[in-house]
């Protein structure tokens, strides 16, 4: 797998764990997703200015 500087991820609601894992692991929660189906999904963003993430 290639090293990025940016990485975006999002999760279901209700999934209460991985929302604490992305925030102890440095990702910013950036907002609220709506698929194509309705689901909503919490959007969230990581950058290292370093490069590989």
């Amino acid at each position: 797998m290639t090293q990025t500087d940016s990485l975006r991820i999002d999760t279901h609601e209700a999934n209460a764990i991985m929302r604490r894992l992305l925030e102890r692991e440095g990702f910013t929660y950036v907002g609220r997703v709506t698929l194509p189906d309705g689901d909503h999904r919490r959007a969230y963003h990581k950058v290292n200015p370093k490069g590989g993430i």
